[in-house]
């Protein structure tokens, strides 16, 4: 009897396969006679050769060419030699008593418990990477076998309680179609995996093994898994799989002729997933200010790093452009210490508010750069109008290493009228259209006038445009446009005869 289970899917895709219930391994009997300087020996010699599973893996992304595999087995491989991880497994065989196998499974409860209690999803997420360290130790401490899946010979879509990492690199890529697990997210590594794979993960679904070999129609858009079809259901589906692959590569065609790349604004890694899944070339715009409101407390270099790690992870080999805080005192951030303004648009905000407070902007930098070792990392940095906030910027940059692309926004007039002379201090600019065009026309975004005369058909919105576009190529600095503008249609055959290089818009703005 057909049967339909939703769920949560970042893709929208369709796909049609049998499905293969994965059956975890079950874990033995771990209660051992032996002293315990012996089991601190046995464990000792077990994390080597968990490290040397785990490199295995790690291996494997390098020849696969899978970025975002190699950060996640890379991130595991620094839990594995973890001293204090090990200090406490360690422990429990010591103090506890404990054979090596329960401590290991206590240790990572432990730990496990820590990671999920917090509030960010993708601190919370690492849970997983826990998961598949514990396997390692078990592994390697002769507890089970792990799964090599031998019986997947066709295509199938994948349906498991959980997948961890380590399980889910470990299947043979070229039969699995898809995902379908009961625990996971967005930002889950299996969600990220999938990704990268370009094969859609559904979550959130009630799994059953009864399942098992039984036909199903994964689609992503619809977030539905239909377990035995009947024919109508399947010749619906597949009819609408065959009308999204001739669309998919009209579209593709379509890219290939327009002058410009197409990437996405967001706010979070969430937003990040849904972009790439719809066809965003990249991230044009992160709002990093996102991290530092609605809290107590400033975010650590850690935490950042954290977040800014995932986006990249997501990424993959696209760009992704992340701009420093944001803020000024209409935004509420206590811990900032700001002063009230009558006037908060025309005060202390953006780089201005950085250069005042130093250690914010290098705490930010130092978490940027340490995470631009995972994927296409480029910084724009906001509310310039003098150069010298742009050589003061730089210099900030200077104290750090890593391959980096350096950009400013052009969102005053005092910017546009002098592009040329900070497009050669940089890399790309960004055009903050919605602010530009707010300070320009001297009307507030928020004000009853902001309809009628916050408009791209003002002559002196194109002249200035086309002065900025031009100043910046003959700099030989990129040029993005930024903002609800670059979402209008009307305005593609001035982007065109500018050659502007980048569109980057709210991804649910994108022209189809």
């Amino acid at each position: 009897m057909m049967k339909s289970l939703t769920g949560k899917c970042i893709s929208n895709q369709i796909v049609i396969a049998p499905l293969f219930f994965v059956k975890k391994a079950a874990v033995g009997s771990i209660i051992m006679e032996e002293t315990a300087e012996d089991a601190c020996e046995r464990l000792i010699s077990a994390r080597k050769r968990a490290v040397s599973f785990c490199h295995e893996l790690i291996e494997k992304a390098k020849a696969e060419k899978n970025r975002e595999a190699e950060s996640i087995f890379t991130a595991q491989e620094l839990l594995l030699t973890d001293e204090i991880f090990e200090a406490a497994i360690l422990k429990g065989i010591r103090e506890k008593h404990l054979s090596p196998e329960m401590s290991v499974v206590a240790a990572g409860e432990e730990m496990k418990e820590t990671l999920c209690s917090s509030e960010d999803e993708v601190i919370s997420a690492k849970t997983a990477d826990m998961k598949d360290v514990v396997s390692y130790y078990l592994e390697a401490l002769g507890v089970y076998e792990t799964m090599r899946y031998p019986n997947i010979e066709k295509t199938v879509i994948v349906m498991a309680r959980e997948l961890t990492p380590a399980e889910t690199m470990r299947l043979p890529k070229d039969y699995v179609a898809g995902f379908v697990t009961q625990i996971g997210s967005a930002v889950s590594h299996v969600s990220i995996l999938a990704q990268s794979l370009d094969i859609p993960a559904l979550y959130g679904v009630e799994v059953s093994d009864s399942y098992d070999g039984k036909l199903a129609i994964l689609d992503g858009e619809q977030k539905i898994l239909i377990v035995d079809p009947d024919e109508k259901t399947l010749f619906f589906y597949r009819s609408l799989k065959e009308k999204r692959r001739i669309s998919v590569k009209k579209k593709s065609e379509d890219m290939l002729e327009r002058p410009w790349k197409c990437y996405a604004n967001i706010s979070g890694a969430e937003e990040a997933c849904a972009a790439f899944a719809n066809g965003a070339e990249g991230i044009g715009l992160y709002r990093s200010e996102c991290l530092f409101l609605g809290r107590e407390n400033m975010p650590t270099e850690e935490e950042q790093f954290s977040v800014y790690k995932q986006i990249l992870e997501i990424a993959g080999n696209r760009e992704v452009v992340i701009r420093v805080l944001d803020i000024g005192s209409d935004k509420k951030c206590p811990y900032l210490m700001m002063d009230n303004e009558k006037n908060p648009a025309l005060g202390v905000r953006g780089i201005r508010y950085l250069l005042s407070a130093p250690e914010v902007l290098r705490t930010q930098l130092k978490a940027l750069y340490r995470a631009s070792e995972y994927g296409n990392l480029s910084i724009l940095f906001p509310m310039i109008t003098t150069l010298e906030e742009v050589k003061a910027a730089k210099a900030f940059c200077n104290e750090l290493s890593g391959n980096v692309r350096i950009g400013m926004m052009i969102e005053t007039p005092a910017a546009a009228l002098i592009t040329k002379e900070i497009a050669a201090e940089c890399d790309f600019i960004s055009i903050g259209t919605n602010d530009l065009l707010q300070y320009m026309m001297a009307v507030d975004r928020e004000s009853d006038l902001a309809d009628s005369l916050l408009t791209f058909n003002h002559p002196a919105v194109n002249r200035i445009l086309e002065h900025i576009v031009s100043a910046a190529h003959a700099a030989e600095c990129e040029v993005c446009i930024c903002g609800e503008l670059a979402a209008e249609e009307l305005m593609e055959p001035f982007f065109r005869a500018w050659k502007v290089d980048v569109l980057s818009m709210a991804w649910k703005e994108k022209r189809e």
